[in-house]
Order: structure tokens, then sequence, then C-alpha cells
């Protein structure tokens, strides 16, 4: 008859396999997305705002910013 330690060591073991295999998994899938270059936004995306420039609208419109004024700017489709 196993020992209620034996089982313990066991599911540790089995944890710490899994948790091991998933950051490799991980890092290795988010250095492939990193060397596509699609992991950061564009420089345009950056100036302008991700709200914006990604959805077409301010996150938060019932926050007033100071100072920040609202210019939509047509810019040409990323491809």
């Amino acid at each position: 008859m196993r020992r209620w330690g034996d089982h313990a060591m066991s599911q540790i073991i089995g944890s710490g396999a899994v948790t091991i295999a998933t950051l490799v998994a991980a890092t290795m899938l988010m250095y492939a997305v990193k060397a596509t270059g699609t992991l950061r936004v564009s420089r345009a995306g950056e100036l302008e705002g991700l709200d914006l420039h990604e959805h077409g609208a301010l996150a938060y419109p019932e926050y007033v910013i100071h100072g920040y004024e609202l210019t939509l700017q047509l810019v040409p489709p990323r491809v």
C-alpha cells in the first residue's frame, strides 16, 4: 500500500512537469510571434492611441482629459 507522502510527491512532480512544459511552450510561441514582427503596435498606433487606432473609438468617452483634442485622421488600412 502506498503512503500519503508518495502520492503527494507524485502530484508535485506531475504539477512541476506540466508547469515547466507550459512555460517552455509559451516562451517558444511568444518568440515565434515576436519574430514575425506582429507583437508590437505600429508607430502611428502608438501616437494616435490604441483605442482610436484599433477600435475607432475612445475607451472611456465619459472622462474628459484636459488639453486633449480629439482629431480623427484618416490612416490607410494596414495590410
